[in-house]
């Protein structure tokens, strides 16, 4: 997938980029591929200009909320991600908002 990874790319290199809202944008191919999402999350660990990402039915199943939340171990700069609609275990929405938590206590 050469789009998604061409994305994830510019978003490493972007540094003015504050808010980034891909609502219904289908991450994930209709096999379950999450190329999309690992190489959006690969983007957000070093991505420091983006405080808040939208991702709200973009189809990330429990692989693509594991994907962003490991990603935010690296990112300091998001203070909000909706990841809502998207069959995402309740554990790892927790685990998610736990960590915005602690960027904004940063």
């Amino acid at each position: 997938m050469l789009v998604p990874q061409a994305f994830g790319e510019s978003l490493v290199r972007n540094s003015s980029l504050q808010h980034l809202n891909l609502d219904s944008n289908p991450l994930t191919g209709s096999d379950g591929d999450i190329d999309g999402i690992r190489h959006l999350a690969a983007a957000l660990e070093h991505n420091t200009s983006l405080t808040s990402l939208n991702l709200h039915r973009c189809g990330l199943k429990d692989k693509g909320g594991r994907a962003i939340s490991a990603a935010l171990d690296n990112n300091h700069s998001l203070l909000f991600v909706d990841v809502a609609n998207n069959g995402v275990e309740l554990q790892e929405e927790r685990n998610i908002a736990d960590k915005l938590v602690m960027n904004t206590q940063r």
